[in-house]
């Protein structure tokens, strides 16, 4: 679950170190909020309506919002087709956030090939399936590819390319791919850009998360949070108001 807008600072949704860990409560209570949401509602009873074979700590709650004031690109909201102005909330199926450690690089192209590498991994979801990928990069991150002259465009399409595997690997136990997933031997684990949800958040260190999601069986939705007349909320107290 992510948050994004004004909505996100007044609650205090963690943006910056350690975003994806605990002692947030609002990020802990939102992301609690869903899974029971998903327990209580939809039945996701681990062994009744939940038949994941291991599970996942993910689902005890996983939200943070995007460390806007130092992304250099524009605001996940604003990509998605809202206004800057506007909260706004995505949901997404994903795996649980997988480490990104490079210290090294000082290049923006060096940089997203050990993120593509470590995104291309036979065996994770997106292998079986192409789909989306949440790529949670931090600050630092960010900042030396964007000095480099990269727009979030750029970084997009470049996971998106690079971002493969071999295609034999798809076809072990007789499945067979899809020929228009296939380029020059090779299988992407995207299908197009815009399914890399790229945004920035984190503190200081040169890590960036990524998660995938589930192939193309689930995907996010970003969606604004409005009051029951369908104007935008600017503020919690909107909610008391009415």
């Amino acid at each position: 679950t992510i948050i994004n807008g004004p909505l996100s600072n007044e609650l205090g949704i963690n943006s910056g170190a350690g975003c994806l860990g605990p002692c947030n409560m609002a990020s802990a209570t939102i992301g609690r909020s869903l899974r029971l949401c998903l327990i209580n509602i939809a039945g996701a009873v681990p062994g009744i309506g939940d038949h994941a074979t291991h599970g996942s700590p993910a689902k005890y709650s996983y939200c943070f919002t995007e460390n806007e004031d130092e992304s250099p690109w524009e605001p996940f909201q604003v990509e998605m087709g809202c206004r800057k102005e506007a909260s706004t909330v995505t949901v997404m199926a994903a795996e649980a956030p997988h480490n990104v450690n490079d210290h090294r690089s000082q290049k923006a192209e060096d940089l997203l090939d050990t993120i593509v590498h470590t995104a291309a991994t036979a065996g994770c979801n997106n292998s079986h399936v192409p789909g989306e990928l949440l790529v949670i990069m931090s600050p630092e991150h960010a900042k030396t590819i964007h000095t480099d002259g990269w727009e979030k465009v750029d970084v997009k399409n470049y996971i998106h390319e690079n971002s493969v595997l071999p295609a034999s690997l798809g076809d072990r136990g007789g499945r067979k791919l899809d020929d228009e997933l296939i380029i020059g031997g090779d299988v992407r684990i995207t299908r197009s850009p815009s399914d890399v949800l790229l945004m920035v958040a984190g503190g200081p260190g040169r890590h960036t998360m990524i998660s995938h999601g589930f192939g193309n069986g689930s995907l996010s939705v970003t969606l604004p949070i409005t009051l029951k007349d369908g104007s935008l909320s600017h503020s919690v107290e909107d909610f008391k108001k009415r």
